[in-house]
């Protein structure tokens, strides 16, 4: 039996049969199967195409398959390598396999990716926080300026005029902490510190504001409001707090440090995220709190992390307690959810935003080794995490293709919703955790070149720009059976700098590495994007709408 395993390109369908052992019933070792493997088109630095392929071919022995060896050929003279997987006998115990089952898993060398346009980009600013280059986690509009969160970079909010690229701090929240009796954290660089800001529809009249951040672990836990906590948790929180703004005196009281709530994490990885506001509803982005190389995490649990949050977060003044839950979320009173879920089912839900025209909420959920999903989130809806991911099964194994199966015939029974765009990951069979995924952006809708697309890339290490059209994604079928289930086109573009008119591939090799892409909204709703690694925050230049089309910009 011969297959053929392609290493490159995205996941597009899955194939299994079943095959029994041919031979005496003596113990002896034999060739299973034999496959031809491709080198990837990328090779990491330090490596080649030999090793790289080899490695696949070592992968190839998997216990999924019952092989114990394999033998490897490389054909330098059409750069491929032949991989046999063998079966070795074991004297001791004769042992030999009577039938198995042989599961193959094919990645199209047709990708959904397709290549699309060529987008204008000029930088804005360079934001540097005690001389080094500040960790930027979120870009927020406000009076004509961006207010940028500086994560576990001192945990300020800094004021960055898009104009001439001047900033200044405008708030230093993790002093504030501090001064208000409580530490924010930085024990963990990549998932601690200060996470986003969101100013109250009203701000301008009561001067509200609030943050996302992790805060470290009171040692009375029971005094304070959790939505939930964990058996074991870490001496970290995640926390949405209240500020208020003097608008009389241009400046935060810092002393108006208010906890509307907390959330126990098992673990640093996967955290609370992006608040947003909509409708005087403030809705909050929760990770599932799992290891960012877990098989399974923990979005459909009886508690807020894997979820969409939705409350309204001024204190009740008639009941004391430090917010208000919706009327009309979906989980009131059901004991499988807290009453302030509004969707479940996420690994993490890396950014949030609303559409200004059909105030769709557009959540970007971070996949794990297999595909990166875009999801225009309904209420009371199930996006499955961690049973599915993508439009597939997801498997305790995790690993590249290894990690997935079809969906079943009879899958609309379990009530799952699917994403409207899905990525599959780029990389070798069977790899486990390669740095990709997900940095979702806001719909651009501004009568501009680009209204009509979503923005979002393939963040961390590859730092590709995506594309889909909008329509195609409000147009795509997400629940139903499996066979009638379809997503918008994911367009990749391509960058350049007018100022120096030279052409990028990707972010990544604008920022030179690791891009850790973020992306914002400003005025007009225009689209910035900015990287965690360089402190840099650059303007989609074909997202600025002409005077005559600009529309009022949502923050």
């Amino acid at each position: 039996h011969i297959t053929s395993h392609h290493i490159t390109g995205n996941i597009i369908f899955i194939k299994s049969q079943q095959y029994r052992s041919k031979g005496p019933v003596d113990c002896e070792s034999g060739v299973i199967d034999e496959t031809t493997i491709t080198p990837p088109t990328v090779i990491p630095p330090g490596s080649n195409r030999y090793k790289e392929t080899l490695k696949q071919c070592q992968l190839h022995c998997d216990v999924e398959y019952s092989c114990f060896a394999v033998t490897f050929k490389w054909e330098d003279s059409n750069r491929q390598g032949i991989c046999r997987r063998k079966s070795i006998c074991r004297p001791e115990s004769q042992y030999r396999e009577e039938g198995f089952e042989f599961r193959y898993k094919f990645a199209d060398l047709v990708p959904y990716v397709q290549n699309g346009d060529k987008l204008r980009f000029k930088q804005i600013a360079t934001v540097y926080v005690d001389g080094a280059p500040a960790r930027i986690n979120s870009l927020t509009y406000w009076r004509e300026y961006l207010i940028v969160s500086t994560e576990t970079t001192g945990g300020k909010l800094i004021q960055v005029n898009p104009e001439d690229g001047s900033y200044s701090v405008w708030f230093d929240v993790a002093a504030a902490f501090t001064r208000n009796g409580r530490d924010m954290s930085f024990e963990n660089q990549m998932h601690g510190g200060l996470r986003n800001v969101a100013f109250h529809p009203n701000f301008e009249k009561n001067g509200l504001f609030y943050v996302s951040a992790m805060e470290n672990r009171p040692n009375n836990p029971k005094n304070f409001r959790y939505i939930s906590d964990d058996a074991n948790p870490i001496p970290a929180d995640s926390v949405l707090v209240e500020f208020r703004y003097d608008l009389n005196g241009n400046a935060v009281i810092e002393n108006s440090y208010r906890l509307v709530f907390r959330v126990g994490m098992p673990v640093y990885d996967h955290p609370i995220k992006m608040i947003a506001f909509h409708d005087h509803h403030l809705y909050i982005a929760h990770g599932d709190g799992s290891r960012q190389s877990a098989t399974a995490g923990g979005g459909l649990a009886n508690n807020a992390l894997g979820k969409i949050l939705r409350i309204d977060p001024l204190r009740n003044t008639n009941s004391g307690e430090p917010y208000t839950i919706p009327d009309d979320n979906p989980y009131i009173d059901d004991p499988n959810y807290p009453d302030e879920v509004y969707a479940v089912g996420f690994r993490n839900p890396h950014n949030i935003c609303f559409s200004t025209t059909s105030n769709d909420l557009y959540v970007a959920d971070c996949g794990r080794d297999n595909i990166e999903e875009i999801n225009i989130v309904k209420k009371g809806h199930n996006y499955g995490w961690g049973n599915r991911t993508g439009t597939f099964v997801h498997l305790a194994t995790g690993r590249l293709m290894i990690g997935v199966d079809p969906l079943p015939d009879d899958d609309e029974k379990y009530g799952f919703t699917y994403p409207n765009v899905q990525v599959g990951h780029f990389g070798y069979y069977g790899d486990i955790f390669h740095g990709q995924a997900v940095a979702g952006g806001c719909p651009v809708e501004n009568g501009s070149p680009m209204s009509g697309r979503y923005f979002y890339a393939n963040m961390a290490r590859l730092g590709l720009l995506y594309y889909s059209d909008i329509q195609q994604m409000q147009d795509a079928v997400t629940i139903g059976p499996p066979s009638e289930l379809t997503q918008a086109t994911t367009y990749t573009a391509s960058l350049q700098d007018v100022e120096t008119g030279r052409e990028y591939p990707s972010i990544s090799e604008i920022v030179g590495g690791r891009s850790d892409v973020r992306f914002g909204r400003g005025r007009d709703g225009r689209i910035y994007f900015t990287s965690k690694v360089r402190g840099t925050i650059y303007l989609l230049l074909d997202t600025i709408p002409s005077p005559s089309t600009r529309t009022p910009t949502r923050t």
